[in-house]
């Protein structure tokens, strides 16, 4: 197997809310986008993409890529994790992704061309319809852990 030739840099961001009447009543919801279009089309994620050469930093990529596809702007994000995925069909490239997490946010999410966003209770993600390896690392998301997944 030869090395990889090609490295590109991508964000992912994943926003929280609290829901309910009380401490007795309040659960935790993570906002995913379901993919309208493209390369995976129909699955759920957080929101994201590619580091432009005019973003002045991964984080702003971040925010850029978050108010294209959900309308929204996270507030006091926190990098979390850095994922270094291969594809069997390219094992040439690999795609760095710097993810975020937020547990605040400004505007209100909205229907893009691209995404559709929905709230999720922590208790019903839809992993079947989701990457394979999310359930593996989104309880350590959960959990405010920080990690990094080749």
């Amino acid at each position: 197997m030869s090395a990889p030739t090609g490295k590109r840099l991508l964000t992912l961001v994943f926003v929280f809310r609290e829901v309910g009447g009380g401490p007795a009543c309040t659960r935790r919801e993570v906002l995913l986008g379901k993919k309208l279009r493209g390369w995976r089309e129909g699955i759920w994620n957080g929101f994201g993409g590619k580091v432009e050469a005019s973003d002045p930093s991964v984080l702003a990529a971040m925010q850029r890529e978050l108010s294209e596809e959900a309308g929204i702007v996270a507030v006091a994000p926190r990098r979390f994790a850095v994922f270094n995925f291969t594809f069997a069909d390219k094992p040439d490239s690999i795609l760095e992704v710097h993810t975020y997490k937020a547990n605040d946010f400004t505007g209100e999410p909205v229907c893009t061309d691209e995404m559709q966003p929905q709230w999720f209770a922590l208790d019903q993600i839809p992993y079947d319809k989701m990457w394979a390896d999310d359930h593996i690392w989104f309880p350590l998301m959960f959990e405010d852990k920080t990690f990094i997944g080749d």
